[in-house]
Formats: C-alpha cells, sequence, structure tokens
C-alpha cells in the first residue's frame, strides 16, 4: 500500500510535464507554417516538436495509445488499409520507396499524433486552439508586414515561392495561398470557442480577427474564403442558434453585400472569389476549371483501379496534365484501389461519430469540432494527399479539445495539484 506522502509526490509538478506542454505549446504555434521545415523534407519544426511532446509523455508513461477509445481498432485497421491498398498497389505498378515516404508521413500524422493529443486534458487542448490560432494569425501579420517592406524576389528567396505568389495572394507563412486560406478557416471556429470559454479577451480577440480576415482576403482562396464563412455559420448555429441570428447571419449578409456591391477590394480577391460569388459562375473561382479537368480525369482512370492502383504518388505520372488530383478521395482510389479508399472512408466516418457524439458532451466544443471537420472535408475536395499535420492537426486538436478527462493523464481537480504547466 502506498503511503500518503507517495501518492502527493506522484501529483506533484513534474519537469518533464512541463517540458511536454512546452513542447506542445511550440508545436500547434507553429503547425500552420509550413516554410519551417528541416532542410527540403516534408518534416517541420512543428513536427518536431511534436515529437519530443511524445518522447516526454512516453518517458512519464502518459502516452494514451487508444486515443478513440473502442474506435481505436476500427482507426487503426482503417489506417492499414488505406496503407496496405497502397502498397500493394506501389509493388505491382510504383515505386516501393515512395510508398515507405508517404506512409511514414500518415503514419505520424494519422495515428502518433492523435495519440499525443489525447494525451492532454481538454482544458489544455482548449489552451493549445488558442496558440493555434495565435499561429495563424502571426503568420498572417508577418507576411502582411514583410510584403510592405520587402520585394517580391527577396520574400521568395527567403520563404519559398509560395509565400507570396506573383499575382498577389497571400500564402503567409503557410508557404501556399490555398492552405492559407484552410488555416485561417480552422483557426476561426476555435477562436469563437476561445472567447466562449474567456481564454482571450476581447481586445486580443479583434486583433486575431484583424489578421485573419485581412490574411483570407489576400489569399484569395474561394474555397478558404467559403469554407471560413461556413464554418463560423455553423459554431454559430449549432453552440447557440440565438447566436446565429443575432450575429452570424447579419455578419455574414454584412461580408457578401460588400463584396456584391463592388465595393473596394484588392483585386486579386476581386477576380478570383468576388467574381464567382456575384455571378454564380464557379469557373470565375480560380483554378476551379483546371482542377474539374483533373478530377474528370480521375474518375475515368478509376475504372482501372479498382483492384489495384497506379502507386503512391505516381498519379501525376500517368495523368496528361502531369499534376496529382486535387480531390483526397480520388487521389487514394486511383492510386491505392478500392481497399485504400475503403480504409479512408471508415477514419473519415470515425472522425463525423465523434465529432457528432461529442455535441451531446459539450456543446459549444461539439459545434467548434464539427466545424472544423466541415472545413477539412471541404478541402478534400481541393488538394491531394493530406498527410501533412497542417491538414488533420487542427480536426484532431478540436476533438480532444471536447469535454472530457483522458484515463491516461487525469488532472486533479483541487488547483494546488493541477500539474507543471497551468500557463499553458
Amino acid at each position: 500500500m502506498q503511503s500518503p506522502s507517495h501518492g502527493v509526490a506522484a501529483m506533484r509538478p513534474n519537469r518533464m510535464d512541463a517540458l511536454a506542454l512546452a513542447f506542445i505549446v511550440f508545436a500547434v504555434f507553429t503547425m500552420s507554417m509550413h516554410v519551417l521545415r528541416l532542410g527540403p523534407v516534408n518534416v517541420t519544426l512543428s513536427d518536431a516538436a511534436i515529437g519530443g511532446c511524445m518522447v516526454a509523455l512516453m518517458l512519464r508513461n502518459r502516452i494514451n495509445a487508444t486515443p478513440f477509445g473502442r474506435s481505436t481498432f476500427f482507426w487503426c485497421g482503417g489506417l492499414a488499409l488505406m496503407l496496405g491498398g497502397l502498397l500493394l498497389s506501389s509493388l505491382a505498378n510504383g515505386d516501393p520507396l515512395r510508398w515507405i515516404v508517404i506512409a511514414g508521413q500518415y503514419v505520424f500524422a494519422w495515428l502518433l499524433l492523435p495519440m499525443v493529443f489525447f494525451s492532454l486534458s481538454s482544458a489544455q487542448m482548449r489552451r493549445c486552439m488558442l496558440w493555434f490560432v495565435y499561429g495563424v494569425a502571426a503568420s498572417q501579420a508577418f507576411a502582411l508586414a514583410a510584403s510592405a517592406v520587402l520585394p517580391v524576389g527577396t520574400l521568395k528567396g527567403l520563404f519559398g515561392p509560395g509565400f507570396l505568389a506573383g499575382n498577389g495572394r497571400l500564402g503567409a507563412l503557410t508557404g501556399e495561398s490555398n492552405w492559407n486560406g484552410a488555416v485561417i478557416a480552422f483557426a476561426l471556429p476555435m477562436l469563437i470557442n476561445c472567447l466562449h470559454h474567456k481564454l482571450i479577451g476581447g481586445f486580443r480577440a479583434a486583433i486575431c480577427i484583424v489578421f485573419l480576415g485581412w490574411g483570407l482576403i489576400a489569399c484569395a482562396s474561394f474555397t478558404g474564403f467559403g469554407a471560413a464563412l461556413l464554418a463560423v455559420m455553423i459554431t454559430l448555429g449549432l453552440s447557440n442558434p440565438g447566436r446565429l441570428f443575432k450575429f452570424g447571419l447579419p455578419l455574414a449578409g454584412l461580408v457578401i453585400g460588400y463584396i456584391v456591391a463592388g465595393l473596394p477590394l484588392p483585386a486579386i480577391f476581386q477576380q478570383r472569389v468576388a467574381g464567382a460569388l456575384t455571378t454564380g459562375d464557379l469557373s470565375n473561382a480560380g483554378t476551379f476549371e483546371g482542377r474539374s479537368m483533373l478530377i474528370a480525369e480521375a474518375w475515368r482512370l478509376s475504372e482501372q483501379t479498382m483492384f489495384l492502383g497506379f502507386g503512391a504518388d505516381r498519379y501525376r505520372e500517368v495523368s496528361e496534365f502531369g499534376a496529382p488530383v486535387h480531390q483526397f478521395l480520388l487521389l487514394i482510389l486511383t492510386e491505392g484501389g478500392a481497399v485504400a479508399l475503403a480504409g479512408l472512408l471508415i477514419m473519415l466516418a470515425i472522425l463525423w461519430i465523434i465529432a457528432l457524439k461529442s455535441l451531446k458532451l459539450d456543446r459549444e466544443g461539439g459545434a467548434t469540432a464539427v466545424a472544423v471537420l466541415v472545413v477539412f472535408c471541404i478541402f478534400t475536395t481541393a488538394v491531394p494527399h493530406m498527410y501533412t499535420r497542417l491538414w488533420i492537426g487542427p480536426v484532431l486538436m478540436a476533438l480532444a479539445a471536447v469535454g472530457r478527462i483522458p484515463k491516461r493523464w487525469s488532472v486533479p481537480r483541487h488547483p494546488r495539484n493541477v500539474p507543471t504547466g497551468t500557463w499553458l
């Protein structure tokens, strides 16, 4: 039998706990900053911090090996099916070495990352959402300031071609304008959640909204703009319908009315977004026509890939356009076959089941989770492979922030016994 002093010592703040929390704060703050990579590979500073947090959690025996509870078995089965289909297709038609790279990316993003996030308490994950919002807003502020004082050539040399495209679209530290629109769309419902929980004051929230809104206009992403507007409406509507009618719909009407009225906006936004909204013609929405051609081609090619696909990352080699189809589900089907697609659909179904069930447990947190998941699903129709952590990371963050205490790392109720790192 343990002595009382031993139990108190076990609850005492530990430096490894503080280190884990410091790692995760840095990880979520920089999660949207894809240009901050460790060399030419797809490993970012955020990924390195996530790895550091995982090591710290493992040393404290606080890693959650079943992040989705009883659904973890089905989640792992779905991931195995998706990667297994890609492997068989790569062995038959593609490059197995390329599969190793892609499989490693997916295992890190879709298996190890949820283990880390669900090892933290819901309160800590709500704080992580706030730091993610800060990171996205800081990325916009930095990019807008840098683009105002430095020439485009210098910016491209320092941060890559996607930081500020030649046509003026802002990719910021995300490194790609459509991706930038996506992370802003993820951040807005999280900011509403943080306001509800009083994690951020009105003044700081207003500053974040200014930079997020400015960045959303400057990136000129039709998909990002639509997803952001929808995410805010869903968050307000599911959490409190009264707020939707009182604030959400009037705000949406004001924004759309401003655009339709032809009032001053950046030229690139008018060209790529406002034109499609005012005319209702999606062919005016950026590269919609080109993406549609790739999707139509992938749909035709999918007849040949029901059993075996072209192999991991090989769609661009068989496409007459020389590019991967910007539709996640079709890309998995054509590169990995029906088995791989079935695995992906299983995992998406699990995410939706958890998000919808979370509405009963925590209406505010559940509304945020559903809104963020909607943004993710919208972008599955606009991007190829989604193993980069800025895609699945915000979804997992929002789900892990729903009001629950994980069994493997429960937080003592008494404030004097809260683990080190309450500043999170």
